[in-house]
């Protein structure tokens, strides 16, 4: 990763690492994976442990759906208030994230390890523009 110093400025050899990322899909077999690589001992620095959600087809479906009537909800709200009516959806764009949980203190392991997942947030940002009649 960089330089190493025998006595500054005098350079004495360079220093490098390698990472590697494990993905294990079978949640029953990570605190395996997690053992083996605590168990290799000072030859392996496990920086952390993320969870993230392998299919997210069907919450983020699911979000659509409660997104875009809460956004309608809000825009009859909205012209109501204006003395309008809703009309018909012109423009409609979407933004979803659901970034990777990571599991803090996993370089701290020690003896036995123990996964749980716990619980993903699948969110989704809808924006709807409607015409007011």
């Amino acid at each position: 990763m960089g330089p190493e110093y025998k006595e500054y400025p005098t350079i004495s050899g360079y220093r490098a690492a390698q990472g590697v990322e494990a993905v294990v899909r079978n949640i029953d077999s990570a605190d395996e994976v997690v053992d083996a690589a605590v168990a290799a001992g000072e030859a392996v620095r496990l920086d952390g442990v993320s969870f993230e959600v392998s299919d997210n087809r069907v919450p983020l479906r699911a979000a659509r759906e409660i997104a875009f009537r809460d956004a309608r909800a809000r825009a009859v709200q909205y012209a109501k208030l204006a003395g309008r009516q809703l009309g018909i959806p012109l423009e409609i764009s979407e933004q979803s994230f659901t970034p990777p949980t990571p599991v803090y203190g996993a370089a701290g392991i020690a003896d036995k390890a123990s996964i749980s997942p716990g619980r993903r947030d699948v969110s989704v940002s809808v924006r709807v523009v409607y015409e007011l009649e």
